[in-house]
């Protein structure tokens, strides 16, 4: 059980963070910098809010996010809830990207990519035991990819898909490709 706490403010401005995944072969290093966090009235019985910006894959900020968190002291579990992330595809660095996961160089994947990418938390409950809940959407917009390998790119992509933590459901996609669309 955690301690009664409240903090009014927790603020970062340029800090770093680097995770290591050793499960990976050999292991994953994502680098996020430019972290600005601003946490306000940190507690252990009340939800509170977080807002962050922030830099993955890229040399400026690319991630932007918002939302509430709360942490039961009791039952040891975090919960989150209108959360927010949006992401400009068009800052990602090829050069770390292919640093990150040197199997996508091979896909012939050319720059610039673009779009935008929303991802909504609704509710996410987590434990010890791992994720037990979640109601989450993705929104992709804009989107454009090109592969070295087709004379054409794919442009104006769009998807909606919703995850649970037992199931994604795409719920719609269009794609524009060399004069046509794909619809799903």
């Amino acid at each position: 059980s955690f301690p009664d706490l409240l903090v009014r403010s927790i603020v970062v401005k340029d800090g770093s963070l680097l995770w290591t995944d050793e499960l990976m072969d050999p292991p994953m290093k994502v680098i996020v910098k430019n972290i600005d966090l601003k946490i306000s009235n940190l507690s252990f019985d009340k939800e509170f809010p977080f807002e962050a910006n922030l830099s993955i894959l890229s040399e400026r900020d690319n991630v932007k996010a918002k939302g509430f968190l709360r942490i039961d002291k009791n039952s040891s579990q975090i919960f989150l809830n209108k959360f927010e992330a949006k992401t400009d595809l068009s800052a990602i660095s090829f050069e770390q990207l292919f640093n990150l996961l040197p199997q996508i160089s091979q896909i012939g994947l050319e720059e610039p990519v673009g779009g935008d990418i929303t991802v909504t938390i609704n509710d996410l409950t987590a434990s010890a035991q791992g994720l037990t809940k979640l109601v989450s959407e993705v929104n992709i917009q804009a989107g454009r990819i090109k592969l070295k390998q087709l004379a054409s790119a794919f442009e104006d992509i769009k998807a909606d898909v919703n995850i649970s933590e037992s199931a994604l459901n795409l719920t719609q996609a269009s794609i524009h490709f060399a004069g046509g669309v794909i619809n799903a």
